[in-house]
């Protein structure tokens, strides 16, 4: 057994709390997560830093806030961003103290400089797909579309005007709408076939004669890796795509969910109308997809969700593969294991569907430590904890350098361990603030949010705000900003929230 224990980080794109063990009415059982979940804690208020998958990753494996590097957004420039490009990331890291570092699928997304030279290893590469094909598109060299079965959501549509306007969602002059909106059983086989991101055939005759998916790849590298003889420690990144957009798996896993058995979301009726404007008018995107969504009706509504729990359902088995292969090894026992997402997700609350808002379901996420050296079994921790503390703490359980920006920038981690708490979930000796802080770029400034244990504060950049109270109103369905009697309480968490903005270097010395 290696003197400093391996590390397997898991990570997985859009999937928000609905999984088995949260509480969600609308969830997948997820009875591999359940099994990592015995193992460890499963941190129920853990919140990511910004609600969209290129800055938050980044902030996560450099353990710089988004709004310290500036990366705010997908289409930010981060070679332009010297903390960001500059930064050592966290399988850089553990690769200059001496551990192999292997990686597969969706880890990074846009990442600092050393993001393609931290890895001694690289398995499959990041694909959404499958995607339905069409032969006639772009001239007859073929691109991807909406599935067949979906078409008319994407049909030219007044709602589709205001979408144009957006230059955000353009990728190469085609828009995202079709492959984002669409859906289905991979047995649907469109006309013109499945493909790759890159164009090539995906090749499909029968459930049990096909292509597997890029999930199905990632898992295939994490056992090989984990069936090897390692003579140093190991670092393996896994990142799964599912259930990032398009929603296609394989047929077995829609029939685990009969459209009339699915729990639907709790939503309220013009829930945004006290909303702050600011927020509202911010990610239009988010609203159209409902708005697409609620003209078929809640049937259509259902399928969306049985084809979103199928992919978790599909993610939960490739993680159930590499626990398998985990157990296998011999490793498990100086192996400490994290699951997490990048981000959350809407599936029709606050009128969106989508990611990118300040909101509980596009900022909360599920995140699980297994550490078998320090933490404890079958635990849950409600401290506000945020993604933002998952370097710190793997330096930490891993015994290596706390401070690994020294030798570039020098900017410390803006983190916390998250180890007193894996020790001790209810533990009141955490260093970490008593708030969770995720931002979002506005259409002229940052808008900022903290979660505390029992309320969520939201301060824009024109000065609105939105409270919530979590204990009495766990579906932030009445703001509470302009109630004299929260006055107190909306005073305290601005408090916070500024505090966390100011730089580290000046927080440390307050």
């Amino acid at each position: 057994m290696n003197a400093h224990p391996n590390i397997l980080f898991i990570i997985c794109d859009d999937l928000n709390t609905a999984v088995s063990g949260y509480g969600d009415p609308t969830f997948a059982p997820t009875p591999n997560l359940d099994r990592l979940r015995a193992r460890g804690v499963t941190f129920t208020n853990a919140q990511n830093n910004c609600s969209i998958c290129v800055p938050s990753r980044n902030s996560l494996l450099t353990g710089l806030y988004p709004h310290t590097t500036g990366n705010m957004e997908l289409q930010d420039r981060v070679q332009e961003m010297p903390l960001l490009w500059n930064a050592v990331s966290m399988p850089a890291a553990f690769q200059k103290a001496g551990y192999q570092t292997y990686g597969a699928g969706k880890v990074f997304h846009k990442g600092p400089a050393d993001s393609q030279d931290c890895w001694d290893e690289y398995g499959t590469r990041t694909d959404y797909g499958p995607f339905p094909w069409d032969e006639s598109l772009k001239d007859g060299k073929g691109g991807t579309r909406a599935h067949p079965l979906q078409q008319w959501l994407v049909e030219s549509d007044e709602i589709f005007d205001e979408a144009f306007q957006d230059p955000w969602w353009m990728r190469d002059g085609d828009l995202k709408f079709p492959f984002e909106q669409t859906f289905g059983r991979l047995s649907d086989v469109p006309p013109g076939g499945w493909r790759w991101r890159d164009g090539s055939r995906f090749r499909y005759e029968s459930p049990e004669d096909r292509d597997r998916m890029p999930d199905e790849l990632v898992a295939d590298f994490g056992e090989q890796v984990l069936s090897k003889e390692h003579e140093s420690p190991f670092f393996l990144a896994l990142g799964f795509i599912r259930p990032h957009t398009p929603l296609y798996v394989p047929d077995e896993y829609f029939d685990r969910f009969p459209l009339d058995e699915i729990g639907l979301p709790p939503i309220q009726e013009n829930d945004l109308a006290d909303c702050a404007p600011s927020l509202v008018a911010n990610r239009p995107y988010a609203r159209l997809r409902w708005e697409l969504i609620r003209r078929g009706g809640e049937k259509l509504w259902r399928q969306w969700l049985q084809a979103y729990l199928a992919s978790i359902a599909f993610v939960d088995d490739q993680l159930g593969r590499v626990l398998d292969a985990l157990e296998a090894s011999g490793e498990a026992n100086n192996t400490v294991v994290v699951f997490t997402s990048d981000n959350g997700y809407h599936m029709g609350q606050k009128e969106c569907l989508f990611k990118s808002t300040l909101w509980e379901e596009s900022s909360r996420i599920p995140l699980v430590i297994a550490d078998p050296n320090h933490g404890t079994p079958n635990r849950f921790c409600d401290t506000p904890v945020s993604l933002i503390d998952l370097y710190p703490t793997l330096l930490e359980v891993a015994d290596l350098p706390r401070e690994p920006h020294e030798a570039t920038h020098g900017h410390q981690l803006e983190g916390h361990s998250l180890l007193p708490l894996l020790q001790n979930p209810g533990s009141e000796d955490w260093d970490g603030p008593p708030v969770a802080l995720t931002s979002v770029r506005g259409l002229t400034g940052e808008h900022h949010s903290v979660r505390s244990r029992t309320h969520r504060y939201t301060l824009c950049e024109n000065g609105e705000e939105e409270l919530y109270n979590h204990i009495e109103d766990p579906h932030e369905w009445e703001n509470l900003a302009n109630d004299p009697a929260s006055a107190e309480v909306k005073q305290v968490l601005r408090q916070e929230l500024e505090s966390l903005l100011q730089p580290s270097a000046s927080r440390s010395e307050g």
